[in-house]
């Protein structure tokens, strides 16, 4: 991590004024993970790139947190005082890696955005945010079990188009539709962008790492590219050998339950 472009990583949260609300005028505490001490730069912190509250949890307790080089963390015990919040790391050994397969080694994972829903954690690893440190990523981290473990999905599988590769690219966000009939069929949008490191070292697929939209039907099992268009015009689609060119970043996506819609940003 360099530790120059670190900004404080800290979670925060609003003192609560009553049990079950707080007051938007409150002052905001550190609820961690704390900074530790660096040899070069004394006390530092990394990035957290990305907050997701379980929405299975009415106690407000479960939040898991992305953050850039040190993977996701969980807590348990997010909505209690802020003193007494901890987060454990859930990433640090990840056998889907192949290299670490069976051994202590702590890889350095960005995550770019982290979502749950349903049940289903996922992680969708390299950073877009265009820092120094903005490593690229290696696909989506996906856990069933509360993050205990994760399977690592790099490729959408696009039927006769073939498959477009996620390695060397970053995640900007999740989108979750409320319209599905059940948790293992929950509708996901995943937009995919680039990670600043990744193409210093070639980390991307020149013919089949596509940055844009992605979608799941299976609640983030499998996943395919997106259609996008203007008007009439084709901007983006599922083409054999990446066609499409690198694709278009996709920087934000959200869902809007009122009007049962996607909205993202491209």
């Amino acid at each position: 991590m360099n530790a120059a472009r670190s900004q404080h990583a800290a979670l925060l949260e609003q003192q609560r004024a009553e049990p079950h609300f707080s007051s938007l005028t409150a002052a905001w505490q550190p609820v961690g993970p704390n900074q530790v001490a660096s040899s070069a730069y004394r006390t530092v912190t990394g990035r957290i790139t990305s907050i997701a509250i379980d929405p299975s949890d009415a106690t407000g307790n479960t939040v898991y947190a992305g953050t850039t080089g040190g993977g996701v963390w969980k807590s348990t015990n997010a909505a209690g005082p802020a003193a007494s919040v901890t987060f454990a790391a859930l990433t640090d050994t990840l056998p889907v890696f192949s290299a670490n397969a069976g051994t202590p080694v702590i890889p350095s994972l960005s995550i770019g955005a982290v979502s749950v829903q349903s049940g289903v954690v996922l992680a969708g690893t390299g950073d877009p945010n265009d820092a120094s440190d903005s490593f690229y990523g290696s696909g989506i981290l996906r856990s069933t079990d509360g993050g205990l473990t994760w399977t690592l999905i790099q490729t959408s599988h696009d039927g006769v188009a073939g498959t477009h590769s996620f390695v060397g690219l970053g995640f900007a966000g999740f989108a979750w539709s409320s319209t599905s009939s059940s948790a293992s069929s929950r509708t996901v949008v995943a937009a995919v962008s680039a990670a600043d490191d990744g193409p210093l070292v070639n980390a991307p697929d020149n013919t089949n790492s596509v940055m844009g939209l992605y979608y799941s039907t299976d609640a983030g099992a499998t996943w395919k590219m997106s259609t996008l268009l203007d008007g009439s015009q084709t901007v983006q689609t599922p083409l054999p050998s990446g066609g499409d060119l690198g694709g278009r970043a996709a920087t934000s996506v959200v869902w809007n339950p009122i009007r049962q819609r996607f909205y993202a940003a491209i």
